[in-house]
């Protein structure tokens, strides 16, 4: 069985959930912008895509099952102080 380390949900930092090619879900303080999840993905673990950055995705250019077509971003399971982002390069 594979446990999670512990980890520090105050802290003031971005933290990937899950990635895939082209899109990934983050986890940030909910206080920060579209600009700094952005930033910090990209700083984080930048796209090997022309555009070499990630976005914030906009929920309606989602089908209509995804859940993040409800909005982006959505509230954290955890942690009442962050929110999940969807970003894609």
């Amino acid at each position: 069985m594979t446990v999670a380390p512990d980890v520090d949900m105050k802290a003031e930092r971005l933290f990937q959930i899950s990635w895939g090619l082209i899109y990934k879900v983050v986890c940030a303080p909910k206080h920060w912008t579209a600009e700094q999840v952005s930033a910090e993905a990209t700083k984080n673990d930048p796209p090997g895509t022309s555009q070499n950055r990630w976005e914030t995705t906009n929920p309606e250019s989602l089908d209509d099952d995804h859940p993040f077509k409800a909005g982006n971003p959505l509230p954290c399971n955890d942690d009442d102080d962050r929110r999940h982002w969807l970003v894609n390069c």
